[in-house]
C-alpha cells in the first residue's frame, strides 16, 4: 500500500486531469474515493490532493467542486489512515507515508471549504485520530497536525473533541520537543473554558493536564510550560481553575528553580507572571510551598541562600526596571512590559503579606535575621525610588492631560517627549496599582519613619487616584456631582480604594502626613466615599478602613480641635437604621465611635449644637446592645457599642439626658 500511495502521489503531468476535462476527472475521482477498495481509494485520494494543488485558485472560484470531492472521502478510511501507527505488521515509513496523506488531504480541506464547515462533524471529528497520530508522523507531519488541533480548537466542537481524545496524553509527551502542541491545548482549554456547558470538562482536565505537564517538562526548559499556564491562568474564568490543585508544589520546584538558578531574560518574564498569578489565586496555600520550602529550617543554622537569592534578584529587577517606566510609556509593548513589572510588585507584596504573618506562627522566621535587615534596607531602597516614580508620573500626566505640554526628561543623556496621552492611563495601569499596593503595605508594616515622611509627599497622588471603581474623581466627592463623559471614562478605572487606604495607615503616623492629607482635602474625599457606603449599605468593609484612617487622622495630636465640617458626621451617623448583618452593625458602631471622638476632641459650643444627635446616638446604642443574641453578640460588637455609650455619657450626653422623638 505504501508504494500505491508513493506511485499515485506522484501521477505524471500527462496523467493529471486537465481544466478542460474536469468534469470527467472529477468523475472519476469520486468514484475512486467511493469505491470499497483500499487501493482506489488510496488512488482517489492521491488524485484529490493532486486536483486541490494544481487548481487551487479556481477551487477558490468553484466551492462546488470541493463539496463534491470532500462529500465522496469516507472519515472511516480517514481514521484508518490516521491509525496506521497503532497497526502491527507495518514499518514505520510506511505507517508515515499513511499519516502523511491522511494529513495533508485534511489540511487541504480546511483551506478551501467554506468557514462555516471547520465544525462540522467530518473534520472536526477526526481529532481523536490526528491526536493519536502525532506520536507516529514524522516531524513535519506533527506540526501539521498540531497546527490542524489549534485551528479546530478555536471553535466549541473542536475544543470538546481535542480535550474528550482517548490519547490526549500523547500531547503532553510531545511537548517538550514539538512546544507547538501547548498552544493547542491551551486554544481548547480556553474556548471550551469560556461556554458554560462545557466548563466542566476543563476543570477535570487541568486537574490532569498540568500535573502530567510539569512531570514532561522536567530536566527540560521550563518556558513554554510557563508560557502556557500565564495564558491558562489569565484568560480562563476564575471559577474554572483549580480551587485547590495538588501540583502546587511541585510547581514551585519549577518556578524556584527558573528564578534562581537558570534565570534568563526569556524565561523571567513568564516565570515571574505565573508565580505572581498564583500568589493571588491561591493565597493560603501557595505562598508557604514558594516562600517557605525555601527557608532555612528551624533547627539548622546554616542559611538556604534560596529565598534570599529570589528576594535579591526580585529587588534588583524592580529597582533597574524603574527608571525605564516613563520612557517606555509610549511604546506599542508597554502594556506587556507593564504586566511584567506589575507581576514583580505583587510578588513582593505578597512575600511581605506572609513575612508578617510568619512571625505569629511557630516555624521560625522565613530569613535570618541579618539577611531581614539586608531585605528591609533594600525594600526601602525600591520603596523610596517607586515613590518618585509615582511623583513624575503624576507630575507629568497633570501637565501634559490637556496635550498643552511635552515632559522632556533626561536619562542618562537623551532626551525624548512625553505626551499627556501616554500618561491619561495612569488610573488604568496596572502597574500603577502594583506599585501603590506593595508601597502601602510596607508603609504600614514598616516603622520607617523617614520613608513615611517622603511618603506624605504624594498624599495628593493618591488621593487623586483613591476613587473607587465606578464613582466619581475625588475632587467630585466635594460636589456631589459626576458629569455623563466622565462616568463612561471610569468603567475602566482600576480598583486603588484599598491598597490607598491601606497605605494612609503607614503615612498618617507622621505629622507631615496628617498636614498632607487635610492639605489635600483628604478628609472630605473619604467622607464623601463614606456617606456613600452608608447610604447604598454596600461594601461595609471598605467603610470601616475609611473610619479607621479618619479616626487616626482625628486622633493625632498635630489635627487639633475638631473641625465644625467634620461634624456631618455626627448628624449622619444619629439617623442610621439598625443594622441587620454583622458587617453592617461592625460600620455603624465604628462610625459611631468616630463621632464619640469628634466630640471628645470639640469646643463646648460645638458639642452643645449637636448633643441631640449624639444623646440619640447614645440611646440607639443602648437598644442595640440590649437586644444582641445568637451570632450578632460578638465581642468585638459590644466591647464597641459599650465604649459608644460610656464615651457619650462620660462627655454628659447619656440617654438618661435624650429627648424623646
Amino acid at each position: 500500500m505504501a508504494r500505491l500511495v508513493h506511485e499515485a502521489g506522484d501521477v505524471p503531468k500527462n496523467n493529471a486531469p486537465e481544466k478542460t476535462d474536469s468534469s470527467l476527472s472529477l468523475d472519476q475521482v469520486t468514484a475512486l474515493l467511493k469505491s470499497k477498495d483500499d487501493t482506489s481509494r488510496f488512488v482517489g485520494l492521491a488524485l484529490v490532493k493532486s486536483i486541490l494543488d494544481n487548481q487551487r485558485p479556481s477551487n477558490h472560484r468553484h466551492p462546488a467542486i470541493v463539496s463534491i470531492c470532500w462529500d465522496a472521502i469516507s472519515p472511516k478510511f480517514l481514521d484508518r489512515l490516521l491509525q496506521a501507527g497503532n497497526k502491527a505488521g507495518r514499518t514505520q515509513n510506511e505507517a508515515q507515508d499513511m499519516i502523511g496523506l491522511a494529513v495533508a488531504i485534511i489540511d487541504a480541506f480546511i483551506g478551501l471549504l467554506p468557514p462555516v464547515t471547520e465544525d462540522d462533524e467530518k473534520l472536526v471529528d477526526r481529532t481523536g485520530a490526528l491526536v493519536s497520530a502525532s506520536l507516529h508522523s514524522s516531524p513535519e507531519v506533527t506540526n501539521r497536525i498540531l497546527d490542524i488541533l489549534k485551528r479546530f480548537s478555536s471553535n466549541p466542537r473542536g475544543a470538546v473533541k481535542l480535550l474528550e481524545a482517548k490519547e490526549l496524553s500523547s500531547l503532553v509527551e510531545i511537548a517538550p520537543q514539538e512546544p507547538s502542541s501547548l498552544p493547542a491545548l491551551q486554544f481548547a482549554l480556553v474556548t471550551a473554558g469560556m461556554q458554560v456547558e462545557t466548563q466542566y470538562i476543563v476543570q477535570a482536565q487541568l486537574d490532569n493536564l498540568i500535573p502530567a505537564l510539569i512531570i514532561s517538562f522536567k530536566d527540560n526548559d521550563a518556558v513554554k510550560l510557563l508560557d502556557f499556564l500565564v495564558e491558562i491562568y489569565t484568560r480562563l474564568p476564575v471559577n474554572v481553575l483549580p480551587p485547590s490543585p495538588s501540583w502546587l508544589k511541585d510547581l514551585s520546584n519549577v518556578l524556584r528553580h527558573t528564578l534562581v538558578i537558570d534565570q534568563t531574560s526569556v524565561n523571567r518574564t513568564p516565570a515571574t507572571l505565573i508565580l505572581s498569578r498564583l500568589l493571588q489565586m491561591y493565597p493560603t496555600t501557595f505562598p508557604r510551598h514558594i516562600f517557605r520550602a525555601s527557608a532555612p529550617s528551624i533547627s539548622s543554622q546554616s542559611t538556604n541562600p534560596s529565598l534570599s537569592l529570589l528576594l535579591s534578584l526580585l529587588l534588583v529587577n524592580i529597582r533597574s526596571s524603574i527608571p525605564s517606566h516613563l520612557e517606555l510609556l509610549s511604546a506599542p509593548y508597554y502594556s506587556n512590559y507593564s504586566n511584567a513589572r506589575a507581576a514583580e510588585y505583587d510578588i513582593l507584596t505578597a512575600f511581605v503579606a506572609y513575612l508578617m504573618q510568619s512571625l505569629d506562627d511557630d516555624e521560625g522566621l522565613l530569613l535570618p535575621p541579618d539577611q531581614l535587615l539586608k531585605f528591609r534596607k533594600d525594600v526601602a531602597e525600591t520603596m523610596s525610588l517607586t515613590i518618585e516614580f509615582l511623583r513624575d508620573r503624576w507630575d507629568a500626566e497633570s501637565a501634559g492631560i490637556d496635550g498643552s505640554k511635552n515632559i522632556k526628561i533626561s536619562e542618562k543623556g537623551e532626551e525624548y517627549s512625553i505626551k499627556g496621552k501616554d500618561y491619561s492611563k495612569m488610573a488604568t495601569d496596572s502597574l500603577t496599582l502594583a506599585t501603590i499596593r506593595a508601597l502601602a503595605i510596607w508603609l504600614r508594616e514598616d516603622d520607617n519613619e523617614s520613608l513615611r515622611n517622603e511618603a506624605a509627599g504624594i498624599i495628593d497622588v493618591l488621593l487623586g487616584l483613591y476613587s473607587p471603581k465606578g464613582k466619581a474623581e475625588p475632587e467630585q466627592y466635594l460636589s456631589g456631582e459626576e458629569s455623563e463623559g466622565q462616568h463612561s471614562h471610569f468603567g475602566e478605572r482600576l480598583e486603588f480604594s484599598s491598597p490607598v487606604l491601606i497605605a494612609f495607615e503607614g503615612i498618617l503616623c507622621t505629622s507631615g502626613g496628617i498636614e498632607a492629607f487635610l492639605a489635600g482635602n483628604g478628609w472630605a474625599i473619604l467622607w464623601g466615599d463614606l456617606k456613600s457606603i452608608l447610604t447604598s449599605n454596600e461594601d461595609s468593609l471598605r467603610g470601616i478602613e475609611i473610619v479607621r484612617v479618619l479616626l487616626q487622622v482625628t486622633e493625632a495630636d498635630v489635627t487639633g480641635p475638631s473641625r465644625e465640617e467634620w461634624m456631618s458626621i455626627i448628624t449622619t451617623a444619629s439617623g442610621l437604621p439598625k443594622s441587620q448583618s454583622n458587617a453592617d452593625m461592625e460600620l455603624q458602631v465604628a462610625v459611631w465611635q468616630l463621632s464619640v471622638e469628634l466630640l471628645s476632641r470639640a469646643p463646648a459650643g460645638m458639642i452643645k449644637r449637636h448633643s441631640d444627635e449624639a444623646k440619640k446616638i447614645t440611646r440607639v446604642a443602648e437598644e442595640v446592645l440590649r437586644n444582641l443574641t445568637g451570632e450578632k453578640r460578638k465581642d468585638d460588637i459590644v466591647d464597641g457599642l459599650s465604649e459608644v455609650i460610656e464615651g457619650l455619657e462620660g462627655l454628659g450626653l447619656g440617654c438618661n439626658l435624650a429627648i424623646e422623638n
